[in-house]
């Protein structure tokens, strides 16, 4: 995912950077394997079913695409989404409080959601019900001052507003499993992309 701070455009050129980069590191490897075959036919070792499979696809002439076909066929980072498209995705990420003895079982604490041009739509902590035993301050970044009464949201209505915002929509994010069994909500498979 690219930073905030970069556009969509400027991420797309980064990508297709790397891609070429990848292309390059690939070409030495298929040299080898050139030269690999033309010195096995020279020391007399040659195999005729090999050389006539690839005597007959060399004969095969390549077929012109359509620019639909080619579109489709493009890496996922060089496909541009219009507008209404860019509209369907939302990324969560929550953030958990350790609650009970030791602090093992998990408390809902901060709730973000962004949208395709990170745009936030959603960026709360929120009140925890029972007492917090591990503040998992490490990892979460989350701190006692943060989740109190004038400063964090009520549970009810962010779980409320963020089953809103999903509606309809994919959704993206890396652990979703977990950030939606302590929302206490459910999304559709087929509308989520979980990169975990």
């Amino acid at each position: 995912m690219c930073a905030p701070q970069l556009n969509l455009k400027t991420c797309n050129e980064t990508a297709i950077q790397i891609q070429n980069m990848r292309e390059e590191e690939v070409k030495p490897q298929k040299q080898r394997q050139v030269k690999n075959n033309s010195s096995t036919k020279s020391k007399g070792v040659k195999n005729n079913a090999t050389s006539k499979k690839q005597k007959s696809k060399n004969k095969k002439s390549p077929k012109k695409k359509s620019k639909k076909q080619k579109q489709q066929h493009k890496p996922a980072e060089q496909q541009e989404l219009t507008l209404d498209e860019q509209g369907r995705y939302v990324a969560l990420d929550c953030e958990f409080v350790g609650v009970g003895p030791g602090g093992y079982e998990s408390a809902l604490a901060r709730v973000s959601l962004v949208d395709w041009n990170n745009a936030v739509l959603l960026d709360t902590h929120v009140r925890v019900s029972e007492p917090v035993t591990d503040y998992r301050t490490f990892v979460s970044g989350v701190r006692e001052e943060h989740l109190q009464p004038d400063v964090a949201m009520e549970s009810e209505k962010c779980i409320a507003i963020v089953e809103k915002l999903l509606q309809g929509r994919i959704l993206v994010g890396h652990g979703l499993k977990n950030d939606l069994t302590v929302l206490g909500i459910t999304h559709p498979w087929y509308n989520t992309r979980d990169t975990a």
